[in-house]
């Protein structure tokens, strides 16, 4: 995946070595960051999805993309 960026989100549990092998076989990435666990809900296409109404937690999120500094 070069020059994209992509969010994945799971509707289940889910372990970190299955997650990396997801983002290094499925979708060719080299990196990939963990972003959240289960204090929050995405909304997508209609649908929400994480954790369950009741785990909710407030809090704010970042993403930012930029191009490595020239040399």
């Amino acid at each position: 995946m070069t020059g994209i960026v992509g969010f994945v989100v799971s509707t289940g549990p889910v372990n970190f070595p299955t997650f990396a092998r997801l983002f290094r076989d499925k979708l060719g990435c080299r990196d990939a960051l963990y972003l959240d666990g289960t204090l929050s809900q995405v909304y997508v296409d209609g649908n929400y999805y994480g954790a369950p109404a009741f785990m909710v937690k407030p809090y704010a999120r970042m993403f930012v993309v930029f191009e490595p500094a020239s040399k």
